[in-house]
């Protein structure tokens, strides 16, 4: 359970930089759009106004809608990566705590003691079971 544990803490590192993402993108396409009004306002209230050139306030409507389309993209497009590995790190929670479990039954159901405990030495196991004693080799990770 504790190497499980360690591997789901590496797994969730980085997951935070995603979930900032999903909330920052949209209020950023929000302050773009506020800036974008107000630059669309500011041409409205200059000395002429819209009724010297009407076109004047559709930079700033653009830049708007522009930066509104931008913040929800990136929101929806880190959304659908962070509902991914999310998915993916519980899916591997619940194998390793199934392969637990199955092991904490296994040691149940044939009775098995650690008699000797580890020799690190030999890199072997004793156990014993109600049939006799078993020794077991403990291959290292590749």
């Amino acid at each position: 359970m504790e190497e499980a544990m360690k591997h789901t803490r590496e797994m969730e590192r980085y997951m935070w930089i995603l979930d900032t993402l999903i909330t920052m993108a949209p209020l950023l396409g929000l302050l773009g759009t506020i800036i974008g009004i107000m630059l669309s306002f500011n041409v409205i209230g200059q000395v002429g106004g819209v009724s010297s050139d009407p076109t004047a306030i559709t930079g700033g409507v653009a830049l708007a809608l522009l930066n509104t389309a931008a913040g929800l993209v990136i929101a929806i497009l880190c959304l659908g990566f962070f509902n991914y590995f999310q998915n993916k790190i519980i899916s591997i929670k619940k194998q390793m705590e199934f392969v637990v479990l199955q092991f904490e039954n296994f040691v149940k159901r044939n009775d098995l003691n650690d008699k000797k405990g580890f020799d690190l030495s030999e890199k072997k196991v004793l156990f014993e079971n109600k049939g006799g004693s078993t020794l077991t080799t403990v291959k290292e990770p590749a």
